[in-house]
């Protein structure tokens, strides 16, 4: 209900125009799409049952009919004989047997019309054959098939090929063929030779089955055995959907006695395809809808909302400085109301600045002012305190250098502009400091920088780093006599400039680090006399407001971190 709330009054109408038009027409039209696919899927589904059941039957009986030919041979005693000695038989008796074996195969034709061709391989290895000239079979390659083998070992079992080339027939066209083949041999052992039937492919399945089922509904069938495909109606068994079978209705049938199945399958997008184009002029329609229903309730909820737009947008403007009145159009209703009261509230705001926000900002800037000047005393007694240290204990000419390097830095604060200030600035400055105090501590101390360009030319105001590396030569490295390091490191990243200034002194304990981070954050204005890191805070907290963050890290013997985060001027 909230996320409702703070939706504008002009989404509100077009929401309520949209689920009070359009969510009942798309429900509907969805309703109709789903219960019309699953009746095409129900009567689909029943429909192939019936067509898969009898292509099942029609390869069944082909099967049986050709399983029973073959068994005749048997019932003829003297041709049997024949099969098993031919090779004792004269020329005349080969052609009178020659003829009855043909007479023979083409009555198992004419009874079986998918039969392509036959061939009789007898026990010595002379071939009858009908279909295609006996003299086109190669023997040598028909007894290299691997299937021709099987049927030598099956005992007289039927054997059923899968869909094979004819390697061993000299024709010159391309044929694949489905071989059924018997060894043919009586139960007491006595071999005659070998039975092959060849069928197309295509001729397993009656053209009716093609004409009114496969093509007629872009179906596909497929016959098969454990070995692998005799039949495929896309002449590609890859194509067959063998693993995912969910966008498909599909039935499958089993004849046992052959170790056959007979599958049919049809892709539900073509099923539904009809549907899907409805569907899509339905929705084309709920589309033309939606575009008319934006179109007017945008209009009217425009004509309605339009002048709470407009102050609204002008209220909004207040966030980023601009207090603009809003002309009076006359109104008296609810919406003069608010306009009214909206012009009495910017000119009450108006008041309110002049009167106390620009006093407080005079004060701050005169308060800023007077803090920056706080420093240079402060830094001024320290150095003549070094000076007057050196010229008392060594009496030498050094002391003519470090009034030159004093020099050096008054005339760097001298030439900084009123109110532009650079980090290069602060580094020059820090870089002629520790240079002064080199000279004090015998080179004790070193400055390491890594402080990008678009870091070096980021504003800041000025004296920020020098009492931080004060307090680190005066207190971090009050025990260490070498090896001082003082690294500086900048960084810029999402409009926000981190500095790290970390020396390698003799850090502080936990408790002494949180009392002085609290110190740090202590929002009172630092009064008139204070100095060093406190003095830093103060004028950091007047210049950025609540937009900086400085904090110490430390160690015992670990040294010191200081982290300070600015906005990126």
């Amino acid at each position: 209900m909230l996320k409702l709330n703070n939706l504008k009054l002009r989404n509100k109408l077009f929401a309520s125009y949209l689920i009070l038009c359009v969510l009942p027409t798309i429900v509907v039209s969805l309703f109709i799409y789903n219960f019309s696919n699953n009746n095409i899927e129900k009567t689909s589904y029943e429909f192939m049952e019936l067509y898969t059941d009898q292509m099942a039957q029609d390869v069944n009986g082909d099967l049986t009919l050709i399983n029973n030919l073959s068994k005749t041979i048997f019932y003829n005693a003297e041709l049997f004989e024949y099969l098993q000695h031919s090779g004792r038989y004269e020329t005349f008796d080969k052609i009178n047997f020659k003829l009855e074996i043909d007479k023979m195969l083409y009555s198992f034709v004419v009874q079986t019309p998918s039969i392509f061709g036959i061939t009789i391989v007898t026990n010595h290895k002379d071939i009858h054959a009908i279909g295609y000239a006996q003299e086109a079979i190669i023997p040598e390659l028909l007894y290299q098939q691997t299937w021709y083998k099987d049927i030598l070992n099956s005992n007289g079992e039927m054997i059923i090929t899968t869909a094979h080339d004819l390697p061993y027939v000299d024709i010159n066209e391309h044929i694949t063929t489905i071989t059924i083949g018997r060894l043919l041999i009586t139960p007491d052992g006595k071999v005659g030779g070998v039975l092959l039937f060849d069928i197309k492919p295509d001729n397993l399945v009656h053209s009716r089955f093609k004409t009114d089922f496969i093509y007629a509904y872009d179906a596909q069938a497929v016959i098969k055995n454990p070995k692998g495909y005799l039949y495929n109606s896309d002449a590609t068994p890859d194509k067959v959907p063998s693993k995912d079978l969910s966008n498909y209705i599909f039935i499958k049938k089993y004849l046992d006695i052959f170790d056959i199945e007979v599958s049919t399958y049809i892709s539900k997008d073509t099923l539904y395809k009809e549907n899907k184009r409805m569907l899509a002029i339905t929705l084309s329609i709920v589309l033309v809808s939606v575009f008319l229903i934006t179109f007017l309730s945008f209009y009217w909820s425009g004509h309605l909302s339009k002048p709470i737009i407009s102050l609204t947008n002008v209220m909004n403007r207040i966030d980023s400085g601009s207090y603009e009145s809003i002309e009076d159009d006359g109104r008296r209703d609810e919406i003069g109301i608010l306009t009214n009261a909206y012009n009495k509230m910017v000119l009450r705001i108006k008041t309110l600045i002049e009167d106390v926000y620009v006093a407080r900002l005079n004060k701050k800037e005169a308060e800023l002012a007077a803090l920056q000047t706080q420093i240079n005393p402060h830094m001024l007694y320290n150095t003549l305190e070094s000076i007057r240290m050196k010229a008392a204990i060594n009496h030498d000419k050094e002391v003519a250098n470090m009034i030159k390097i004093l020099g050096k830095m008054f005339r760097l604060s001298l030439n900084r502009t009123q109110n532009i200030n650079y980090i290069f600035d602060e580094i020059n400055y820090i870089d002629t400091y520790i240079d002064l105090q080199n000279i004090r501590y015998e080179n004790r101390f070193s400055l390491v920088l890594d402080v990008p360009d678009e870091v070096m030319n980021a504003q800041i105001i000025s004296l920020v780093f020098q009492p931080i590396i004060e307090n680190s030569i005066n207190h971090g490295f009050k025990d260490k006599k070498e090896n001082c390091i003082i690294s500086i490191q900048g960084r810029i990243a999402h409009n926000i400039i981190t500095i790290k200034i970390h020396d390698n002194g003799s850090g502080m304990c936990q408790e002494k680090l949180d009392a002085l981070n609290k110190h740090l954050h202590d929002d009172q204005v630092l009064a008139k006399g204070s100095i060093g890191i406190k003095n830093v805070t103060s004028r950091l907290r007047l210049h950025y407001g609540t937009n900086f963050d400085i904090y110490y890290e430390s160690k015992p013997l670990q040294g010191t971190t200081v982290t300070l985060m600015i906005p990126h001027i």
